[in-house]
């Protein structure tokens, strides 16, 4: 019986700090994400779809950038989604055109 993990397809290797790539593993492992995570190495990921690319950097970004920095990163996006919303403000007034677009 062979007892041997299989590899990983399309390895990717990451490089965040100890403590952070365990953190990163685990999250991974909880959205399906193939990867391996050995003591003293780096993190090993497959990235096989364009989603996947995403979970990843997105998963990665979560961990090693501060909360100051996070919600700095999402006021900017409110703020950019409130100035697209003013611009239909006028469409929106009239009866005739209910439809709010983002």
């Amino acid at each position: 019986m062979n007892l041997s993990r299989p590899s990983l397809e399309a390895d990717q290797s990451i490089t965040v700090s100890a403590i952070a790539r365990w953190e990163v593993y685990r999250r991974l492992q909880e959205l399906e994400i193939p990867c391996e995570c050995n003591t003293e190495s780096p993190l090993l990921v497959s990235i096989a779809t364009p989603t996947a690319a995403i979970q990843v950097w997105s998963v990665v970004r979560q961990v090693t950038t501060s909360r100051h920095e996070l919600a700095s990163w999402l006021e900017d996006c409110w703020l950019s989604v409130g100035e697209r919303s003013e611009e239909h403000t006028s469409e929106l007034q009239s009866p005739c055109n209910l439809v709010c677009r983002l």
